[in-house]
């Protein structure tokens, strides 16, 4: 274990086989843990902390600085001013702090069950592989729980918190809430067709959806600047789909696809839609469903609580396009 300590310059400090301790001070300084359970502190200035190896604990002070934790359950806490924090492999901690933060979890090749909190700001955040627990806290913040092409084993958990947050769950069972504020909440962002001349099966996903106070806008178009109802509600009958625990017609709004098409083998075909009530034996409320693109009507949302003898397609709170 060594105590290491940098001056009031840019320093470049790197720990031991240890558990120690580096403390940058002022200056834009570079600390690396090594290997052990290392603690790391940048203090004033934009720093770069690496953590490497081992659990450590990583504190950016002030300045705009980036953090990495490396392979094992690490710490990292921003602080003041606009980091970048990035987790690595294992189940990490990240805290933005103040400042508009870019947050990751980790990366499409490490995995790990993170919990994130942007803080202040207006940040964004990034689970990647696993199931994360994600709070944007305060500012209008960007929120995605896995990165496209990871598993659908990532059940994550995104809480907007206040302000005009942005929600995307990606793959698996996720729960998205908005909180506070006009939001907008995509159970999964992605694509589900793959066009071998059937709609694609699903991959079994059933996203939680809860705008919370404010007028929040649920999507379940496709993505990828693509037309297309999804990514994950189509072609599995009732497999997938999103619960919307809240839906508000008087202030809330969701969006749905008019088209889907393959730029390989099929035109354009116009999707048609209609509302009933869901399913025996799944939550009950109304139930919005696709006709025409599979063998029968295709469940791709349950409004939960809400009678589908108050709600039309045609209604300000559809917008199909």
């Amino acid at each position: 274990m060594a105590n290491i300590f940098g001056t009031d310059l840019d320093d470049t400090l790197t720990g031991t086989s240890g558990n120690d301790r580096i403390y940058g001070k002022a200056g834009n300084d570079t600390l690396s843990g090594g290997l052990g359970e290392d603690i790391l502190d940048g203090s004033y200035g934009a720093d770069t902390l690496k953590g490497e190896d081992g659990n450590d604990t990583l504190y950016g002070g002030n300045g705009d600085d980036l953090l990495e934790g490396g392979s094992g359950n690490d710490t990292l806490k921003g602080g003041a001013d606009n980091d970048t924090l990035y987790g690595g492999a294992g189940s990490d901690r990240i805290a933005g702090g103040d400042g508009n933060d870019t947050i990751y979890g980790d990366f499409y090749t490490e995995v790990g069950n993170d919990r994130l909190y942007g803080g202040a700001g207006s940040d964004r955040i990034a689970g990647g592989a696993g199931s994360d627990e994600i709070y944007g806290e305060d500012g209008d913040d960007i929120i995605s729980g896995g990165l496209i092409g990871n598993s659908s084993n990532d059940n994550d958990r995104l809480y907007g918190g206040k302000g005009k947050d942005t929600l995307v769950g990606e793959f698996g069972n996720d729960y998205l809430n908005g909180g506070d504020g006009d939001d907008y909440i995509n159970g999964a962002g992605g694509r589900v067709f793959h066009w071998d001349g059937d709609v694609s099966r699903g991959r079994g996903e059933i996203d939680t959806l809860t705008g919370g106070w404010g007028k929040d806008s649920f999507i379940l178009t496709g993505g990828s600047g693509r037309t297309g109802v999804g990514p994950s509600y189509i072609g599995s009958g009732n497999g997938d789909y999103a619960l919307i625990t809240d839906f508000n017609k008087n202030e809330d709004v969701i969006s749905l696809a008019k088209t889907e098409s393959s730029p390989v083998v099929y035109p354009a075909v116009t999707i048609e839609y209609s509302l009933g009530a869901a399913p025996e034996g799944f939550p009950q409320g109304t139930g919005i469903y696709v006709n025409n693109l599979g063998a029968k009507p295709d469940l791709i949302a349950i409004l939960q609580g809400v009678s589908p003898d108050s709600l039309s397609l045609s209604g300000s709170y559809f917008q199909i396009s």
